[in-house]
């Protein structure tokens, strides 16, 4: 009797302690979790797509969001923007100017629906009414589609037929302009075939709603909402961690041929000091060698014949500006635009356009100004020498 009492007490006790570990257990799990949880609320999400826009939420876009329970709406934003090479922060002012971020559910008064406002047949695409001539009738607005074609005008491979701008966002198969992430989603996909992905914000904005007003309401509120990325305010510190970088992969037998401000014409030029908006680089045997992005961005290649010839240009947010001018021939860049990292190859060196002779032309422009690239846009390898002045270009 005795020796059952004892077994019986060692497992009360062995069960004993096991609860108490799941209940110590348990609550350090809650405990991590909760202040995760707080953390996510109080912490601004960062973009982390530095090639269009490098800015997070400033204290009164944090302050709106969190009021409204939508900060789970900028990771959407984001991941839209990333996608159709767009700033995020349009998207935020539009959906907030559209729908207050989708708390008022109310279509507009010319029938415009859903987060983002879209006209069913911009949704869908105008050339649906023709192949559905019953889409609209006499009681129908202009952009608004028979009910009871709802299903129908959501479905990806119609809005493809009929080039329409809704986007199956989540993946589910639906493309609903009801939808948070298909709204926002298609929103960026018509903003940026209406200029923005090639930086015509305004003009793109006004697409969306032609009226000067709205423009230049969603451009206040995108800058209200947003700040740059906390600790680079100053350039020098660069997009990344990492600072500028080199536009040259090549670096031993390289100099500095022209520097900013003031460069010699030459002949080609006539016999004047010539205004030079950027820092030239030559060297024995530097045709072909290879050009690559002084910080992360999305480049755009162009050709100017009587300018830079073939050359790529960097959007690197902060409205800072790169230019790699003269490439020996068409960069592999598309002209549509393409997210690039720091040091990765976008050209190579020639002496196409308005140039002397083979060389790199670099040129920063901060909104819109150009202005000297040394020593806050370019890191010069203490090899890099500078040479006589005779390539202006």
């Amino acid at each position: 009797m005795h020796l059952q009492t004892n077994r019986t007490n060692r497992w009360v006790i062995i069960i004993l302690f096991f609860l108490q570990f799941l209940l110590v257990g348990g609550f350090i799990v809650f405990t991590i979790l909760t202040n995760e949880t707080v953390q996510q609320q109080n912490t601004p999400f960062i973009n982390t797509y530095n090639g269009i826009s490098n800015v997070e939420l400033s204290p009164t876009g944090l302050k709106v969001f969190q009021s409204l329970n939508k900060m789970y709406l900028i990771p959407i934003y984001q991941q839209a923007a990333a996608k159709y090479n767009i700033p995020w922060e349009y998207l935020a002012a539009i959906n907030y100017v559209e729908s207050t971020l989708w708390t008022n559910k109310n279509p507009s008064s010319v029938g415009a629906i859903g987060p983002m406002q879209f006209m069913e047949l911009t949704w869908v695409g105008w050339d649906f009414r023709y192949a559905y001539p019953d889409a609209q009738t006499a009681n129908t607005r202009v952009g608004d589609i028979n009910d009871k074609y709802q299903d129908l005008i959501k479905k990806p491979e119609v809005i493809k037929r009929f080039n329409g701008y809704g986007v199956d966002g989540d993946g589910d198969g639906v493309a609903d302009p009801f939808n948070e992430v298909d709204a926002i989603f298609a929103a960026a996909n018509y903003l940026a075939k209406h200029g923005m992905a090639e930086g015509n914000i305004q003009s793109a904005i006004k697409a969306y709603n032609n009226s000067m007003e709205y423009v230049e309401k969603v451009k206040r509120l995108a800058r209200e909402f947003t700040q740059p990325v906390a600790n680079r305010s100053n350039y020098s510190s660069g997009v990344n961690s990492g600072g500028w970088g080199w536009p040259l992969q090549r670096t031993s037998g390289v100099r500095m041929t022209s520097p900013f401000s003031w460069g010699y014409c030459t002949e080609y030029f006539g016999s004047r000091r010539c205004g030079h908006g950027g820092v030239d680089y030559a060297g024995p045997n530097i045709t072909g060698d290879i050009i690559v992005a002084t910080q992360d961005g999305m480049a755009y290649s162009r050709y100017e014949p009587d300018g830079c010839g073939y050359y790529v240009y960097i959007l690197h947010g902060n409205g800072v500006e790169t230019y790699y001018c003269h490439m020996v021939e068409p960069s592999h860049i598309p002209t549509t635009g393409k997210f690039v990292r720091k040091g990765d190859p976008i050209g190579k060196v020639g002496s196409t356009g308005r140039s002397t002779g083979p060389h790199l032309h670099y040129m920063v422009k901060v909104n819109g100004k150009r202005v000297n690239p040394i020593p806050d846009f370019i890191h010069v390898p203490s090899s890099v020498e500078v040479g006589p002045v005779k390539i202006v270009g």
